[in-house]
Protein backbone atom coordinates (compact mmCIF):
# COMPACT_ATOMS: atom_id res chain seq x y z
CA UNK A 1 0.00 0.00 0.00
CA UNK A 2 1.14 3.39 -0.84
CA UNK A 3 1.25 5.85 1.76
CA UNK A 4 0.63 9.78 0.95
CA UNK A 5 3.85 11.83 1.88
CA UNK A 6 4.38 12.59 5.61
CA UNK A 7 4.00 16.39 5.43
CA UNK A 8 0.60 15.77 3.10
CA UNK A 9 -0.65 13.78 5.70
CA UNK A 10 0.16 16.64 8.57
CA UNK A 11 -1.70 18.92 6.00
CA UNK A 12 -4.62 16.82 5.87
CA UNK A 13 -4.83 16.68 9.60
CA UNK A 14 -4.60 20.33 10.14
CA UNK A 15 -7.03 21.05 7.74
CA UNK A 16 -9.35 18.52 9.65
CA UNK A 17 -8.31 19.85 12.88
CA UNK A 18 -9.18 23.38 11.87
CA UNK A 19 -12.62 22.49 10.75
CA UNK A 20 -12.90 21.33 14.64
CA UNK A 21 -11.70 23.83 16.18
CA UNK A 22 -12.68 26.76 14.19
CA UNK A 23 -16.71 26.57 14.71
CA UNK A 24 -15.85 25.83 17.87
CA UNK A 25 -15.02 29.43 18.32
CA UNK A 26 -17.97 30.53 16.93
CA UNK A 27 -20.45 28.32 18.83
CA UNK A 28 -21.20 25.65 21.37
CA UNK A 29 -19.41 22.73 20.31
CA UNK A 30 -16.64 22.91 22.58
CA UNK A 31 -18.86 22.74 25.45
CA UNK A 32 -20.28 19.61 24.76
CA UNK A 33 -16.62 17.99 25.94
CA UNK A 34 -15.65 18.14 29.75
CA UNK A 35 -11.72 20.04 31.12
CA UNK A 36 -9.90 18.16 33.35
CA UNK A 37 -10.58 19.25 36.92
CA UNK A 38 -9.09 19.34 40.40
CA UNK A 39 -10.76 16.56 42.22
CA UNK A 40 -11.10 13.88 40.20
CA UNK A 41 -11.02 10.50 41.74
CA UNK A 42 -8.93 7.88 39.42
CA UNK A 43 -10.08 4.38 39.61
CA UNK A 44 -7.55 1.58 37.83
CA UNK A 45 -7.53 -0.06 35.53
CA UNK A 46 -10.44 1.75 34.49
CA UNK A 47 -8.95 5.09 34.26
CA UNK A 48 -6.09 3.59 31.85
CA UNK A 49 -8.82 3.32 29.25
CA UNK A 50 -10.77 6.50 26.93
CA UNK A 51 -12.95 9.21 28.45
CA UNK A 52 -14.40 10.33 25.65
CA UNK A 53 -16.19 13.14 27.41
CA UNK A 54 -13.42 14.64 26.64
CA UNK A 55 -12.25 15.66 23.83
CA UNK A 56 -8.43 15.09 23.24
CA UNK A 57 -6.15 12.50 25.29
CA UNK A 58 -3.31 10.05 25.02
CA UNK A 59 -1.46 6.86 25.90
CA UNK A 60 2.61 7.77 25.21
CA UNK A 61 4.90 4.70 25.97
CA UNK A 62 8.39 4.91 25.56
CA UNK A 63 11.62 3.47 26.87
CA UNK A 64 15.12 1.70 26.57
CA UNK A 65 15.34 -2.11 25.31
CA UNK A 66 18.45 -4.27 24.94
CA UNK A 67 18.07 -7.32 22.70
CA UNK A 68 19.29 -10.59 23.91
CA UNK A 69 23.10 -9.81 22.02
CA UNK A 70 23.49 -6.31 23.61
CA UNK A 71 22.25 -4.17 20.82
CA UNK A 72 20.73 -1.00 22.62
CA UNK A 73 17.16 0.49 21.32
CA UNK A 74 15.09 2.94 22.27
CA UNK A 75 11.44 2.97 21.29
CA UNK A 76 8.48 4.99 21.27
CA UNK A 77 4.94 4.29 20.96
CA UNK A 78 1.81 6.95 21.19
CA UNK A 79 -2.05 7.25 20.52
CA UNK A 80 -4.14 10.24 20.05
CA UNK A 81 -7.72 10.54 20.32
CA UNK A 82 -9.56 13.62 19.46
CA UNK A 83 -13.43 13.48 19.79
CA UNK A 84 -15.55 15.27 17.06
CA UNK A 85 -18.70 17.34 17.66
CA UNK A 86 -21.67 15.04 18.31
CA UNK A 87 -23.61 17.08 16.71
CA UNK A 88 -22.61 15.84 13.61
CA UNK A 89 -23.61 12.12 14.01
CA UNK A 90 -26.65 12.61 16.06
CA UNK A 91 -28.08 14.17 12.27
CA UNK A 92 -26.10 11.55 10.40
CA UNK A 93 -25.95 8.46 12.37
CA UNK A 94 -23.80 6.14 10.20
CA UNK A 95 -20.69 3.69 11.08
CA UNK A 96 -19.18 5.67 8.28
CA UNK A 97 -19.66 8.82 11.16
CA UNK A 98 -16.77 10.45 12.64
CA UNK A 99 -17.19 10.11 15.81
CA UNK A 100 -13.67 9.83 17.01
CA UNK A 101 -10.09 10.61 15.09
CA UNK A 102 -7.13 8.60 16.46
CA UNK A 103 -3.22 9.25 15.43
CA UNK A 104 -0.70 7.36 16.12
CA UNK A 105 3.01 7.66 16.21
CA UNK A 106 5.73 4.80 16.47
CA UNK A 107 9.68 5.02 16.23
CA UNK A 108 12.88 3.36 17.00
CA UNK A 109 16.60 4.50 17.80
CA UNK A 110 19.00 1.90 16.56
CA UNK A 111 21.61 3.04 19.70
CA UNK A 112 24.31 1.10 17.96
CA UNK A 113 23.70 2.19 14.59
CA UNK A 114 22.82 6.45 15.27
CA UNK A 115 19.68 5.26 13.17
CA UNK A 116 15.93 6.76 13.75
CA UNK A 117 13.08 5.03 12.29
CA UNK A 118 9.80 6.60 12.27
CA UNK A 119 6.23 6.28 11.07
CA UNK A 120 2.50 7.04 11.81
CA UNK A 121 -0.68 6.12 11.34
CA UNK A 122 -4.13 8.17 11.21
CA UNK A 123 -7.62 6.58 11.11
CA UNK A 124 -11.41 7.12 13.01
CA UNK A 125 -13.12 5.37 14.85
CA UNK A 126 -15.78 3.43 13.35
CA UNK A 127 -15.81 -0.21 11.32
CA UNK A 128 -13.30 -1.80 13.72
CA UNK A 129 -10.20 0.35 12.02
CA UNK A 130 -9.24 2.02 15.43
CA UNK A 131 -10.57 2.80 18.73
CA UNK A 132 -10.44 2.74 22.32
CA UNK A 133 -12.40 0.92 25.33
CA UNK A 134 -13.54 2.73 28.11
CA UNK A 135 -13.29 0.06 31.04
CA UNK A 136 -9.71 -0.55 30.61
CA UNK A 137 -6.96 0.23 28.66
CA UNK A 138 -7.66 -1.19 24.86
CA UNK A 139 -6.40 1.51 21.98
CA UNK A 140 -5.34 0.47 18.16
CA UNK A 141 -5.21 1.84 14.81
CA UNK A 142 -4.88 -1.01 12.62
CA UNK A 143 -2.47 -3.87 14.24
CA UNK A 144 -0.63 -0.91 16.50
CA UNK A 145 -2.35 -1.22 19.77
CA UNK A 146 -1.76 -1.30 23.76
CA UNK A 147 -4.00 -3.27 25.74
CA UNK A 148 -4.08 -4.53 29.67
CA UNK A 149 -5.60 -7.85 28.98
CA UNK A 150 -8.46 -8.64 31.39
CA UNK A 151 -6.96 -12.06 32.71
CA UNK A 152 -3.64 -10.00 34.02
CA UNK A 153 -4.49 -6.47 35.30
CA UNK A 154 -1.69 -4.48 35.42
CA UNK A 155 0.11 -5.82 32.35
CA UNK A 156 0.32 -4.21 29.18
CA UNK A 157 1.19 -5.71 25.71
CA UNK A 158 2.12 -3.34 23.05
CA UNK A 159 2.73 -3.94 19.68
CA UNK A 160 3.06 -2.03 16.35
CA UNK A 161 4.87 -2.65 12.71
CA UNK A 162 5.97 -0.86 9.88
CA UNK A 163 8.48 -2.70 7.50
CA UNK A 164 11.41 -3.58 9.39
CA UNK A 165 11.15 -2.18 12.54
CA UNK A 166 8.95 -3.83 14.96
CA UNK A 167 7.98 -4.16 18.71
CA UNK A 168 5.81 -6.81 20.35
CA UNK A 169 6.19 -5.87 24.01
CA UNK A 170 4.69 -7.29 27.44
CA UNK A 171 5.24 -4.39 30.40
CA UNK A 172 4.02 -5.40 33.89
CA UNK A 173 4.81 -3.00 36.96
CA UNK A 174 7.75 -4.12 39.88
Amino acid sequence: MHKLPRYFRYILFLLNSLTVVVPGLADDTAQEFRFATEGYRYSFPRDHGSHEEFRTEWWYYTGQVTTKDGRPFGYELTFFRRGMPRDQTKTLPSKWAVTHLYLAHFAISDLSKGQFHYTDKMSRAGLGKAGAAQDRLHVWIDRWSAESPATAPGTQILQAADGDMAIQFTISPE
